[in-house]
């Protein structure tokens, strides 16, 4: 989302804006800076995912985000409870956005243990992708160091179900044969990588 800067210059400015699907669109959904604004229902596309995990049987759902993804973390409280599946706080990993910089993230040598092609290696770089995945892959080390049973993984995105799914396959674990992982956002870039088949 632009910054409150830029949106104080539109205003100003009475230059008619519509922002699609802005990565931080609470403060705009809620207008207060009168800036027209289309999103999509994040809320909405976890609860559906959730659905389908309980609906084969999943009652142990753990949930990996960042905070910054607060309407899917509602999605997934929503479908809990409309499942009739109490709240774990041992089955929630969130952490703040911003919390590991980029810079530091690319500083930590996460490498997962499996040989990664060249397209992989090109995603590999990113640090979108990386810090997401970094994120999926610990707090997944977390749980099983913890010995948290769960039977199912909804991820806050494609990168951070990636992450899980690294650190699930790192000690034998199959997907989705022993744990399911269900991603959000449909990234286009996690095709072309080892995980073509479909898992998300």
């Amino acid at each position: 989302a632009p910054s409150a800067g830029v949106l104080a210059l539109l205003r100003e400015a009475h230059m008619p804006v519509v922002l699609i699907d802005p990565r931080d669109s609470d403060l705009l959904e809620q207008g207060q800076h009168n800036i027209s604004c289309v999103v999509s229902d994040r809320e909405g596309g976890v609860v559906q995912a959730m659905r389908h995990l309980i609906q084969r049987g999943h009652r142990r759902i753990v949930f990996l985000s960042a905070q910054s993804n607060r309407r899917r973390f509602v999605g997934y409280l929503r479908a809990l409870e409309e499942g009739g599946l109490a709240r774990d706080e041992r089955l929630i990993k969130l952490w703040p956005s911003e919390t590991e910089s980029l810079a530091a993230g690319r500083l930590n040598s996460y490498r997962p243990t499996q040989e990664r092609g060249e397209a992989d290696e090109r995603m590999f770089r990113s640090d979108y992708f990386m810090v997401g995945r970094l994120k999926g892959y610990r707090a997944t080390q977390e749980l099983l160091a913890d010995s948290v049973p769960f039977t199912a993984i909804q991820a806050g995105s494609d990168f951070t179900a990636a992450g899980a799914i690294d650190a699930l396959r790192e000690v034998g674990i199959r997907v989705p044969e022993d744990v399911a992982v269900v991603g959000f956002d449909d990234v286009d870039s996690l095709k072309a990588s080892p995980f073509r088949e479909p898992f998300l």
